[in-house]
């Protein structure tokens, strides 16, 4: 995944994963408004879309794929605190291994407070 590779820079991977992300919620999209079906004959040039709505069934309908990317990235940041500037997964088993498979208290507290930061955002 993109999101936990260092290869990629995660700002650029990011708007070309929402823009992926809303192209595949439009059927859920357009089942909450209809109005933006600029294909429906019945429909077009009736009425007016809610911008503030549209983009509130927008982020609802790829809440999880959205929160589940910000996860990844914040695991990610975690992993990279464990390890420094040393990039080896051996160097994050034995920074486990010495703290009896869990992270330090300071890191697991931080992963804990982003993750809980995480579940408050509602919107983009």
């Amino acid at each position: 995944m993109a999101v936990l590779s260092e290869k990629v820079d995660f700002t650029e991977f990011l708007q070309v994963y929402v823009d992926e992300q809303l192209d595949r919620q439009v059927l859920w999209i357009l089942k909450k408004i209809p109005e933006l079906d600029f294909e429906n004959k019945k429909l077009k040039g009736k009425g007016m879309v809610n911008e503030k709505e549209r983009s509130k069934v927008s982020f609802e309908c790829g809440k999880t794929g959205f929160y589940l990317t910000i996860f990844f990235k914040a695991l990610k940041d975690t992993i990279s605190k464990v390890l420094g500037p040393t990039k080896s997964i051996q160097d994050l088993a034995k920074a486990l291994d010495e703290n009896h498979g869990c992270l330090s208290s300071e890191i697991e507290n931080t992963l804990q407070q982003e993750l809980f930061k995480i579940s408050e955002i509602e919107d983009f």
